[in-house]
């Protein structure tokens, strides 16, 4: 296109604008071949930009009705009948709409077109209807939705009742998961994996609502101490961010990241088997502004006690746990706040941040670090507030675990102990509920202003900058 734009330009300067329809050229004939071979150019591209044009805007809509039949065009007035004839037409910034009712496909709905990032495919109800999709009649170890394409969109289902998993991503890239109701599966409700950790990356999960997963795990069977399912698993994804789910009530842990980095974030987590929060070899994780808690069902109890909040180890796997961070997560309750436990392959804690969180009255007791081989692992401006003479504590000091501008109410920080400490009441708007405000401190805390300067903390639980007055607060929020 460059040629023929220097060679237009070049007849043009050699004729007036003005005269361009009235003088006559007079062309040698090796400039009637450039001509030519201009004027064809000139077509050729012109034709290109028209194909482009119709590529742009073709598109469609297909439509999927429990009245249709794939037999149909798949438009609004004659719509097809099932969700896997829409995938197999289905092409980049093609969109799905399903009409209300409820859905069982017969086999897997297994996605493996690509979008593009300007051109995704996406699969939702129609705007304003309830769509459910149920896999009562899928064969047994089967998923319902399973995605290996690029640049796809799942939005605003109600999934239910499998027998392996909800949505399950493998080897797919750029997948949003957006608004789903996941819930009744066998295995995990939210899946994404793949064996390579730089393959998968950009998985957006947000505003889902996740329960009653891991059923195989139901009732939980006796000295069994791994191998359940999860609400939201993460396995083998280079880049992942989980947003604002609820998650509670899965006979797994709720929120498990294995061998993967990425963001769990605003996330309410309770109620679920063993650990609601989890980080198994995890790298480069951050946990951050999470509300976590119990409401103690004993359904979902682990060695009769309720889910530790937050945990991380190394259970299995290549990577091992680095340059991870939980900040600004309020943690009520639970067997214990936080815990690392040395699992199997155990190596330890290295460069991770604890800072900025508030603990509440672990059942247990609000920390438990395993002996391992820690490194440059630091806690800092974290709330410990225990009552009823449960344990703070439970770890070996060691020079690789550093702890700095904590409070600690109820009991003895023991070898958490460390420079800036506050010991006293942090005076909490209403500690007790299970609601994060009711977690910010009081006009007169000694929390405020209390903290230490975190550079990796530049917020706090509501969003809100970091400090807000002089210095940093201690706990999930600045007041």
């Amino acid at each position: 296109m460059a040629k023929t734009q220097g060679f237009v330009k070049t007849v043009s300067e050699k004729i007036k604008p003005n005269s361009l329809l009235k003088k006559t050229i007079t062309l040698v004939p090796t400039q009637k071949k450039q001509w030519l071979i201009g004027i064809l150019a000139f077509s050729t591209c012109g034709t290109i930009h028209l194909q482009q044009a119709k590529i742009a805007i073709a598109a469609k809509t297909y439509y999927v009705a429990t009245n249709g039949s794939d037999s149909n065009l798949g438009t609004q007035t004659s719509p097809f009948a099932t969700i896997s004839y829409a995938i197999s037409k289905v092409q980049a910034g093609d969109i799905v709409y399903v009409r209300t009712g409820t859905y069982y496909p017969t086999q897997t709905l297994w996605i493996g077109k690509n979008g593009t990032a300007s051109a995704p495919i996406k699969f939702q109800p129609y705007p304003g209807e309830k769509v459910i999709v149920d896999g009562s009649n899928l064969p047994d170890n089967k998923d319902i939705f399973n995605i290996g394409g690029d640049y796809i969109t799942i939005e605003g289902f109600e999934v239910r009742n499998g027998d392996r998993m909800g949505i399950a991503v493998w080897g797919g890239d750029r997948i949003k998961i957006l608004n789903n109701t996941v819930h009744n599966l066998k295995s995990n409700g939210i899946f994404t994996g793949y064996s390579d950790l730089n393959q998968v990356t950009d998985i957006l999960i947000q505003g889902n609502t996740v329960y009653n997963n891991s059923l195989r795990n139901n009732p939980p069977p006796p000295n069994v101490t791994s191998g359940w399912a999860e609400g939201i698993n993460v396995s083998g994804v280079g880049s992942i961010r989980v947003i604002n789910n609820k998650v509670y009530e899965n006979y797994g842990e709720g929120i498990g990241f294995q061998g993967s980095g990425g963001l769990i974030s605003q996330n309410t987590v309770y109620d679920n088997y063993s650990v609601n929060i989890y980080l198994d070899n995890a790298t480069k994780a951050t946990v951050e502004r999470n509300l976590v808690y119990t409401t103690y069902k004993t359904a979902f109890y682990r060695f009769n006690q309720p889910a530790n909040g937050i945990q991380i180890a190394n259970e299995t796997g290549t990577y091992q746990l680095d340059s991870n961070k939980i900040i600004n997560n309020v943690v009520i309750g639970g067997g214990w706040g936080f815990y690392y436990g040395n699992y199997i392959k155990g190596g330890g804690m290295k460069n991770t941040l604890i800072a900025n969180n508030t603990f509440y009255k672990g059942t247990i007791g609000l920390i438990r670090i395993d002996d391992d081989a820690h490194s440059n692992t630091k806690f800092a401006n974290n709330i410990f507030y225990q009552t009823n003479n449960v344990k703070m504590t439970q770890f070996t000091a060691s020079s690789a675990l550093k702890f700095n501008n904590n409070l600690w109410y109820g009991g003895s920080a023991g070898p958490g102990a460390g420079t800036g400490d506050v010991t006293a009441n942090p005076l909490l708007v209403n500690p007790g509920t299970n609601k994060a405000s009711d977690y910010k401190p009081k006009s007169g805390s000694p929390v405020i202003e209390a903290g230490s300067t975190l550079t990796q903390v530049t917020n706090d639980y509501a969003g809100s900058s970091r400090p807000l007055g002089q210095k940093y607060d201690i706990g999930a929020y600045e007041f």
